[in-house]
């Protein structure tokens, strides 16, 4: 650790804050947006039927399962012994968060032609703070690049497949 750099341990466990700080610019804002996503939503034949946008009580259940989980996770891949798999529990929810940046903030507002709800914390903190984490990550060798890259993979697919499982 460089002289009056962040532990490691403390660097991993302020990215639950900043995925909570990112939720909750997002639920703060979201009620004022649905209703464009929608009009949106309904110009796109494809999209119709999908069952989107979610009623702002479904995102609001949503924001806080994705805030507990990540949070739970993080928790407990930072307290007790250290290990290869807890760091690589860390690295596959922050690779879900920086996936985050681009599927749906960066789309959703290329789409809205301006913001959308978590667009500030997604580009301005989540952003910077996953590429900061992951460049560290490895230059402390904490995680390798073939470990980076399966977390990348991960943190894709959880990505993906939260959403499918909080409608089950």
């Amino acid at each position: 650790m460089v002289h009056g750099q962040l532990p490691y341990r403390s660097l991993q466990r302020l990215l639950a804050v900043v995925i909570a700080l990112h939720n909750a610019e997002e639920g703060l804002t979201a009620g004022a947006y649905l209703p464009r996503v929608r009009e949106y939503i309904e110009r796109v034949p494809a999209l119709r039927d999908a069952g989107l946008p979610p009623s702002l009580a479904q995102l609001y259940f949503a924001l806080v399962v994705v805030t507990l989980v990540p949070a739970l996770l993080v928790g407990w891949a930072t307290t007790g012994r250290e290990s290869i798999a807890k760091r690589e529990v860390v690295a596959v929810v922050a690779a879900a968060l920086l996936w985050n940046v681009f599927v749906p903030h960066l789309s959703a507002m290329v789409v809205l032609r301006g913001y959308a709800p978590g667009g500030l914390t997604a580009l301005g903190v989540n952003l910077p703070f996953c590429l900061y984490f992951f460049r560290r990550s490895l230059r402390e060798g904490m995680l390798t690049r073939r470990q980076m890259t399966l977390a990348l993979i991960l943190g894709f697919f959880l990505l993906v497949i939260a959403p499918l499982l909080l409608l089950l």
